[in-house]
């Protein structure tokens, strides 16, 4: 699919306005009583997983040209959002799929083990709460990752031609998990 400026740009302010309404969602409450003598729940993550971009051959390719125009793609779409940090692998393909947006909310891209999805997965509510946070991983790694944070429903591995999945996830500690499935 071409490069479309203008639809990207309409995508990108649902992208962000579909952010700011999952977040504000899971904090809203009535005002008609006192508020409890807790302290209130931390504010939730929000973790944007993708797909590596479309890739060559061999054991650790590089994008294609297609792939360089998705992964160009994604950094226009998440350009009007706030990110904290972006995660990729230690792979050429899910590194150069990351770095443009990265480069454009100027961060480093830091890396994760594919081996250890659970430990990755519990940093991530950690570390980030009322974050958003970008990690690009692989066709089996990255429903992996959705699926530890909503154990509600299976997420099956991507198929092998298809890069287009986006998954928002937002994690309110107080409220169920929240994911949003998208095509990009």
């Amino acid at each position: 699919m071409p490069f479309h400026p203008i639809s990207l740009g309409i995508f990108s302010k649902f992208l962000g306005l579909l952010l700011v309404s999952a977040t504000l969602s899971s904090g809203v409450s009535r005002c008609d009583s006192p508020p409890p003598e807790t302290d209130p729940p931390a504010p939730p993550a929000t973790v944007i997983l993708v797909r590596h971009a479309e890739k060559g051959y061999g054991e650790d390719p590089h994008l294609t040209p297609d792939g360089r125009v998705r992964a160009n793609r994604l950094m226009h779409m998440l350009r009007g959002i706030e990110l904290d940090a972006v995660y990729s692998t230690d792979f050429k393909r899910c590194m150069e799929t990351a770095q443009p947006t990265a480069e454009d909310h100027a961060l480093d891209v830091q890396l994760y083990d594919p081996q250890t999805l659970t430990n990755f997965a519990g940093r991530l509510r950690r570390r980030h709460a009322g974050e958003t946070v970008l990690v690009v991983g692989h066709s089996n790694t990255t429903p992996a990752i959705v699926g530890l944070f909503d154990q509600a429903r299976e997420y099956p591995n991507i198929l092998e031609t298809d890069y287009s999945y986006l998954y928002i996830v937002t994690l309110p500690d107080d409220a169920p998990v929240k994911v949003l499935e998208l095509h990009f």
